[in-house]
Order: C-alpha cells, then sequence, then structure tokens
C-alpha cells in the first residue's frame, strides 16, 4: 500500500489498481474511443461567470487537500438517505449485467448500500485528490487523482475513460468544489453508455475555514458596541466562511443550488435534469433524536439531481 501511496503522489493522472484486488500500478493513456469523440470546450454553453467560479481560498486545492479527511461529510439521516437512493437507481440498472460506476470526488467511504457492496456485478472506479482517502475506500477496485479545477478536461485533455464505457457516475457532498462543472460534465457525458445516469447529491455544508483575525473584526464591527468584550470574542472566533465551495454557492439558497446543478447538467447535453425520488424514510434511532434534541439540532437536508444520457454522444 505504501508504494500505491508513493507513486499516486508522483503521478496527476494514473489508474491505481485497489490493493485489495492486486498491487499493481498500471498507468494509461487517453482513450478516445473507435470515434474518436472528445469533448470540446466550444460547444459547451457556459453556465457560471468569472467571479461566479472564485473561491474565497485561492490557494492550490491540491494543498488544501494533501492531508487526508477521514470523516463523514454529513449526518447519519443523510447517509441512510443516500444509501437509499443509490439503492433504488443503481440497484435497478441493467438487471444481471456488469455495471461500472465512476465515483466522483470520492474519499475513504461512499455510501453504497450493502445489497450493491457485495453485488459481483459492480465496478467501482474512484476519483478524488487524496491517494490515503481513496486508498481506504474498501468499494473501489481503481482509482485516480486529478485536479478537476486546475486540469478540467478539455478537447487536449479528456478524462481517460473510452466513449459510452461508464453506466453510472455519483457525485456525493462535492459538486460545490468544481470550478468548471459545465466542461466535466459534458466529458462525463461522453463516458456514459446511453442511458446511463448521474446522480449528484449535496447538502448544505462545505469545507469551512476561520477567517483571520481581521477580517472577523470587520464583520464583527458594528456589532461590538451591544456586546460584553467575551461576547465579542466568542463571535469572532465562531465567524467562519466556506473557503473552498464557488462563491455563487455559497451566495444561493438550497432551492437555487438544486436549479444551478441542473444547469450545469442542460449546459453538458443532458436533456432533462430533475431532482431524484427519494425512497421514504423511517424516524432516525432513538440515541440521534435524543442528540438532536440537546444539542437543538436538524438533520442534514438532502438533495439529489438525477440526469440520463438518452442517446448517443454526438
Amino acid at each position: 500500500m505504501d508504494k500505491v501511496h508513493s507513486v499516486s503522489l508522483m503521478l496527476s493522472m494514473c489508474w491505481i489498481q485497489a490493493p485489495h484486488a492486486s498491487q499493481s500500478v498500471r498507468v494509461t493513456g487517453i482513450h478516445h474511443g473507435g470515434r474518436n469523440r472528445v469533448v470540446t470546450n466550444a460547444a459547451v454553453r457556459e453556465v457560471l461567470t468569472t467571479q461566479q467560479r472564485q473561491k474565497l481560498d485561492s490557494s492550490p486545492d491540491s494543498d488544501f487537500y494533501s492531508l487526508p479527511r477521514f470523516c463523514n461529510h454529513a449526518d447519519d439521516q443523510f447517509i441512510r438517505t443516500q444509501r437509499a437512493v443509490y439503492e433504488k437507481y443503481l440497484g435497478s440498472l441493467k438487471p444481471g449485467e456488469r455495471v461500472t460506476v465512476l465515483d466522483l470526488a470520492s474519499s475513504d467511504r461512499s455510501h453504497m448500500p450493502e445489497s450493491i457492496v457485495f453485488d459481483t456485478r459492480y465496478t467501482f472506479i474512484g476519483h478524488g485528490m487524496n491517494a490515503e482517502e481513496l486508498a481506504r475506500n474498501p468499494i473501489l477496485d481503481r482509482w485516480f487523482i486529478r485536479d478537476l479545477n486546475a486540469d478540467p478536461p478539455s478537447s487536449m485533455s479528456p478524462l481517460a475513460f473510452e466513449d459510452e464505457s461508464l453506466d453510472a457516475v455519483v457525485c456525493c457532498c462535492s459538486i460545490q468544489y468544481f470550478q468548471y462543472p459545465e466542461t466535466l460534465f459534458a466529458d462525463l457525458r461522453r463516458a456514459l453508455k446511453p442511458g446511463g445516469l448521474v446522480l449528484v447529491s449535496f447538502t448544505n455544508k462545505a469545507f469551512w475555514t476561520k477567517v483571520g483575525t481581521a477580517e472577523a473584526l470587520t464583520l464583527t464591527h458594528s456589532l461590538t458596541h451591544s456586546l460584553t468584550h467575551s461576547h465579542s470574542l466568542s463571535l469572532m472566533l465562531r465567524v467562519r466562511s466556506p473557503t473552498k465551495a464557488l462563491s455563487v454557492w455559497g451566495n444561493s439558497t438550497e432551492y437555487a443550488r438544486v436549479q444551478l446543478v441542473k444547469q450545469y447538467l442542460m449546459a453538458a447535453g443532458f436533456s432533462s435534469p430533475t431532482e431524484a425520488s427519494v425512497p421514504g424514510q423511517t424516524d432516525p434511532p432513538l440515541l440521534e433524536r435524543i442528540r438532536n434534541t440537546v444539542f437543538n439540532t436538524s438533520p442534514d437536508p438532502y438533495y439529489c439531481v438525477l440526469a440520463v444520457k438518452t442517446q448517443a454522444s454526438d
């Protein structure tokens, strides 16, 4: 596993065979398929302006994700819902046939239901930004690292998938970080088989970082006349900003974010993205309800946009 880690850090675009399958490392070329179809940026409608693509933290994403984060990015209720949605849409995909799924912006866990995890029909390919996280994900058969903001898919550098080679693409709790989602989903559409689907799920969370003292003082200046010093300091330390999410994401309502993701997919060529149907949920376990009551918290909201490729790539 250490060999896999060291090689993956040196190669920005490579296939890594998962340790549980094989210890080998294989570098592949860029595949365009038999008909040489690739995404062309000129054909993709831009949804976002340059300003909307900006992030408060403009430092390289490779630096931000250099350390692994072994944690859930949403609460237990969200994860249960995610598993139910995957069960509904991936579990019924191509009965009796092999299914290849790309887990986009993956980590050390994928929230797949056991019925899919232990079904040998499924092959899982992981994409992410941290080798240690991806190597720990038990469902991934192989994975690769690529900074899709610094190196977005283009006609000169598409993702390393043959045309119509994927059955599904899932992206959980990461859509808010992609600065060029239009060209990304256009290239993923190229790689999807007709009838293949995309599931983009998210909540109202993002990677949050404390802003500097000067910024916090500016934000709290108008309030300090009515606060004691200790209260003002406490407020200042709690001021946070979603530094790696796009500015358009932080400035949008939750409803608007759903519509924004639909716009991304339509710009990429998907004809009618819609909100995924969420299966009925049971009440949370007793301890979870007690915790929410004690800490006065609400379950993380669940949103999921579904798109289906209805025809072959142009």
